[in-house]
């Protein structure tokens, strides 16, 4: 997020717009702060593959380095599975 916004509590996701262009969102969960970035480069197919990992750590206040951590010692640990997830048919998935 932009150097003006002193918080550290910040939120990250992504969405892909109508015309198949991937965005990041970050929103500051402290002062409401959002900014929308659009990712260059159209996705010609759109779907989603989610790695998704177990941990009973409590994953809101940290930050990626401290997620990654979670993330790489699960994969080398062969404990995490993958789900796919289909977009709607669209004018630029069809």
């Amino acid at each position: 997020m932009s150097t003006d916004c002193p918080c550290t509590n910040i939120s990250n996701s992504f969405t892909i717009t109508k015309d198949g262009v991937l965005q990041s969102v970050l929103e500051c969960e402290d002062c409401g702060k959002r900014e929308v970035e659009r990712l260059n480069g159209k996705h010609k197919k759109q779907a989603m593959i989610k790695l998704c990992v177990w941990t009973d750590k409590d994953i809101g206040p940290m930050d990626m380095d401290e997620l990654m951590e979670i993330v790489n010692k699960e994969i080398e640990e062969k404990r995490f599975y993958l789900e796919s997830t289909n977009l709607p048919k669209g004018e630029n998935n069809e």
